[in-house]
């Protein structure tokens, strides 16, 4: 559902009533205002634009063809985001009704409240609605840089400055604002005062048009071409911004200066690079104060495009951004009943200017595809900020019988699953675990990935063992880790095949450029991408003719042709004995079980179960759960958007697609120093424990200690083999009670100390 604005233009003898942004924003209905006190553009980068605020009351041309046909061509675009651009230019040249309404263009399409003028009071001739469009979309690209002439108009003098510079740009030659202010604005030539070029612009109306432009440079051409040209910020922006429109991803500031080098011959500093990247993100998708202002409507409106859509926003006292979470109808309805009752959780950071955390929730559905469930954004993980999405989550999907939560070892995302969802069993995934083990060898990993992958008990007890053998350290913390906690026999709910946090881990690697974004256009992005995933799959499901999923028929075709080589013997007309070379394996068609363990715990036949099936004569299919079937994922992407899609353009453009939501008056604030403290409090809380935690763990070892920094270390006084390190805290081994010294390595995330020998 697209919101924009729309203009009124009434008859040629009664005064011009022009719909602004700020107007919307700021007068009452009916007395709109023009933009006559808004701020000359400047620039963040060194630049020799500077803009004076002079005051000019220079009377010029008049601009009232130039304002109406401004006016219709942003109603003309708010005509086109309708669908019904066609219609409504047919209605125009064929007379049409006399009385014209936002109604009759997109009923469905919340419009601006004003009334619109009957059609035969139209002050510009159909023939211009094109070219009243071809204003709303003068887009002084590289194609057309050289348009810049007399009578060339732009809607905005940030327009007219952009242009201005990349028009210079292109010649290569560096020019001076001599004069600016609210409605004139006058660049000459830098290198050289008596070069007669000049180039004049005016305003009146809200229009900006060129008046005079001597285009003549007679300056040296070793001042003009070889001197160090020192490129604006705004301008670089403004040549990138329809690339991360286009691409949706977010350009390095590397590539921008190589870009600009290979094009113009002119080199950019990384710090201009920088902003200008900064500036074109907030050209296309805002800026991020106005993004938080305005997400209490934009959550309202995402909830009346997607039915039975869940979401949540907190704030303080002072309306100050706390958490917020989101999930959308079709995902609420496609977990349901038609995905597996295992869920995978993690946090990762935000990379914009409020930092913060984005919280994600994603299952897999029967064709083991990553499927997001819900979001949240948070200042910090911490307990409080995990229980809060934790309890927002289950209020939208609720509880399911056999629930599986799977997520790294985060200590908060413990505390809060076991506060939310005492009965649901928490799960870790098998690689984070992993990765802590990193330094105790190859083949400890190795052992540990096996009994962790391992469908009998008898075959985990058995690397568990060999783990007990080698290493008892890292036996002894995978046992206090809980062994129902990461593998897969011991669990008590089934994990199908969610072993590690892969999903959550993929989904967030597909944010990654977007994680630079609002908030807002966050979201945008998060729904886009679920959108996109539902249409592509919902097309390629519904084209493919067969009973079970890709995944679910490539794994059952193995099991299949490894059946062959196996022999059967019926007990009874639900049990049959499976011979593999020297081994035996029982399997219940009717309880669908085997003693391998797979069937059961994967829902999918396993080879000696396809055996059976194929010695009693029954359909393989009817053994395969109900989550791999093809009617079920076509059932899960059934359900279709309706298209909310708000364009995050522009600061004024944001404000104002949501000030016609009145009944949304409140806004949320978010001040950087406020998430800046709660970091730093956080990581003091860390390093003050960091330091007690360490002289605890070591005094259990029966070893003296004494701390050192590293700069004590470098300078001699401390033996570098008789050091334990503790991330910032070192400690040193008195040698009269130890012989060995050892490496201590705690974590405070995991609340574990691993110590090994140097």
């Amino acid at each position: 559902m697209d919101v924009d604005l729309a203009c009124l233009v009434q008859e040629q003898d009664e005064p011009v009533v022009y719909v602004t942004e700020k107007s919307i924003l700021q007068t009452p209905s009916g007395v709109p205002s023009n933009d006559a006190n808004d701020e000359p553009i400047g620039d963040d980068s060194v630049d020799d634009l500077s803009w004076d605020d002079d005051d000019d009351n220079d009377d010029d041309e008049n601009y009232e063809s130039e304002v109406r046909r401004k006016q219709i061509a942003e109603f003309c675009e708010w005509i086109r985001e309708s669908g019904r651009l066609d219609e409504f230019v047919n209605i125009l040249q064929h007379g049409g009704p006399h009385n014209f309404s936002s109604e009759d263009v997109a009923p469905d399409i919340e419009a601006p409240n004003v009334e619109f003028p009957p059609l035969g009071h139209w002050s510009i001739p159909v023939a211009h609605v094109d070219d009243a469009l071809a204003v709303v979309h003068d887009d002084p690209s590289p194609t057309d840089i050289d348009a810049i002439a007399v009578g060339k108009t732009f809607l905005e003098k940030k327009d007219l400055v952009i242009a201005v510079g990349k028009w210079h740009m292109q010649r290569q030659v560096e020019y001076t604002v001599s004069r600016s202010s609210k409605t004139r604005l006058t660049v000459i030539c830098k290198q050289n005062e008596t070069c007669p070029f000049k180039l004049v612009a005016s305003s009146k109306g809200g229009l900006w048009m060129v008046t005079k432009l001597e285009d003549d440079h007679t300056c040296r051409l070793d001042l003009t071409r070889n001197a160090p040209r020192k490129l604006s910020s705004r301008v670089i922006a403004d040549l990138f911004r329809k690339r991360i429109l286009d691409e949706g991803s977010i350009l390095k500031p590397r590539a921008m200066i190589d870009e600009i080098l290979r094009e113009y011959g002119i080199e950019v500093e990384c710090s201009v690079a920088l902003r200008a990247r900064n500036l074109a993100i907030e050209m296309v998708y805002g800026s991020h104060d106005q993004s938080f202002a305005v997400l209490p409507a934009y959550l309202e409106m995402l909830n009346r495009s997607n039915p039975d859509t869940v979401y949540d926003l907190e704030t303080d006292g002072d309306d100050r951004f706390m958490y917020t979470f989101v999930a959308l109808g079709v995902c609420r309805v496609a977990f349901s009943v038609r995905m597996r009752p295992v869920i995978v959780i993690d946090g990762t950071h935000l990379k914009g200017k409020t930092k913060g955390i984005l919280f994600v929730t994603v299952t897999e559905d029967g064709n083991e595809q990553c499927f997001p469930l819900a979001i949240g954004v948070g200042p910090i993980k911490n307990d409080a900020a995990w229980t809060w999405f934790m309890e927002r989550f289950k209020r939208a999907f609720g509880d399911r019988d056999d629930l599986v939560i799977v997520s790294d070892q985060h200590v908060s995302i413990k505390n809060a699953v076991k506060a939310v969802y005492p009965t649901a069993v928490h799960g870790l995934c098998y690689y984070h675990i992993a990765k802590n083990l990193i330094r105790v060898g190859r083949h400890v990993i190795s052992m540990f990935k096996s009994a962790a992958f391992a469908y009998r008990e008898e075959k985990f007890l058995k690397y568990l063992s060999m783990i007990s053998s080698s290493r008892a350290e890292v036996y002894n913390t995978l046992l206090s880790i809980g062994v129902h906690r990461w593998a897969r026999s011991q669990s008590p709910s089934r994990r199908y095949s969610f072993m590690t946090s892969n999903a959550a881990e993929c989904f967030n690697a597909r944010l990654l450029w977007a994680r630079r974004l609002p908030i807002c256009s966050l979201i945008e992005v998060v729904r886009d991408v679920i959108e996109k995933w539902f249409d592509e799959r919902r097309a390629k499901t519904v084209s493919r003719d067969h009973i079970l999923t890709e995944f679910a028929c490539t794994k059952l075709y193995k099991q299949v042709e490894m059946s062959r080589q196996y022999g059967v013997q019926c007990h009874n007309a639900h049990v049959y004995k499976v011979q593999k070379n020297d081994k035996s394996f029982l399997v219940d068609l009717y309880m669908r079980t085997c003693e391998c363990g797979e069937f059961q715990l994967d829902q999918i036949p396993c080879s000696h179960a396809a055996a059976a099936i194929r010695s009693a004569g029954h359909d393989i299919y009817d053994y395969v759960d109900l989550y791999f079937k093809q009617v079920t994922l076509c059932l899960a992407y059934h359900d279709r958007y309706v298209q909310c899609r708000v364009r995050m353009n522009g600061q004024s453009r944001l404000h104002s697609k949501f000030a016609l939501l009145n009944q949304f008056p409140k806004q949320v604030v978010l001040r950087k120093e406020d998430i800046v403290q709660q970091v730093k409090a956080q990581v003091r809380e860390v390093e003050d424990n960091k330091y007690a935690r360490g002289v605890e763990a070591l005094a259990t070892t029966g070893r003296n200690v004494q701390p050192h920094n590293r700069l004590s270390m470098k300078n001699g006084d401390v033996d570098l083999r008789d050091v334990v390190y503790l991330r910032d805290v070192v400690f040193v081994v008195n040698q009269d009670t130890a012989r060995a010294s050892v490496r201590i390595k705690f974590n405070l995330k995991f609340e574990r100390v691993m110590i090994e020998r140097i």
